[in-house]
């Protein structure tokens, strides 16, 4: 059986959205676009100091093994206080969630107004995937990134970078050498990995011409049968906001 290896995490976990939320940072381009990284580069120093914001998510994906909703489409919200936690609610297919990650422990509830349920652990806001953290980063390359031209993006001059994923990199960061069997085998399957890396995402941000921060991004792509894994496809938006604005948490009492 074929595990359900999920490559694209829609709002779905945590995690997920962690990942989602630092993935454009490491888009390592080729000398032949520099200027693309060099603005990226210059985008990650002027991350490093922010303390808030907030960011929302639109997703949508079609089924990757049978049994999956026909097209799945979650809406996410999220707001980020460096050194104090992160606030996350996820809308999707007649569900609601919301988690709340705290130094002193990890809270979940189902409705807007439920109570609190405490899990065990912790989450070091510290290491939390804010802006300059590398606990929660997925590690990609790029190929043939671009700068585009300059656009307005909710009243803020964006200047455009385009570029697609290299998938065999993903592939070699999540499960290894491909020569290696004893990854595939721990991986548990090779579908997973022949799917990835027969895949095709594309990258698009939107990064501020004058204060230099990531206002937006989007990543498409699509995957061929391999298996008992479905042919898919997906697509999400993130945007982010209220940079270091006095943004607060709920609290759990």
């Amino acid at each position: 059986m074929v595990a359900r290896a999920r490559f694209i995490i829609l709002g779905l976990s945590v995690a997920g959205i962690a990942i989602a939320i630092a993935a454009w940072f490491l888009l390592e381009t080729s000398s032949e676009v520099a200027s693309a990284q060099e603005i990226l580069a210059n985008a990650q120093d002027k991350h490093d100091a922010v303390g808030t914001y907030k960011f929302t998510i639109k997703a949508w994906q079609t089924p990757q093994v049978k049994g999956d909703p026909a097209k799945y489409e979650t809406s996410t919200e999220g707001v980020v206080v460096r050194n104090k936690g992160m606030h996350i609610t996820v809308r999707g297919n007649d569900s609601y969630n919301e988690s709340l990650l705290l130094d002193d422990g990890q809270y979940s509830r189902h409705t807007p107004d439920g109570s609190w349920k405490q899990h065990q652990g912790s989450f070091d806001t510290s290491q939390m995937t804010t802006l300059d953290s590398t606990q929660h980063r997925q590690f990609v390359d790029g190929t043939g990134f671009a700068v585009g031209g300059t656009e307005t993006l909710n009243g803020i001059a964006v200047r455009k970078i385009t570029g697609r994923l290299d998938l065999q990199q993903r592939a070699r960061q999540i499960w290894g050498d491909s020569n290696d069997q004893a990854s595939l085998l721990q991986a548990g399957s090779e579908e997973p990995r022949q799917q990835m890396v027969a895949g095709r995402e594309d990258f698009v941000g939107w990064l501020g011409v004058e204060d230099g921060l990531l206002h937006a991004f989007e990543v498409s792509g699509a995957y061929p049968a391999m298996g008992e894994l479905l042919a898919f496809e997906f697509w999400y938006r993130m945007e982010f906001s209220e940079f270091d604005e006095p943004l607060e948490l709920p609290s759990v009492k």
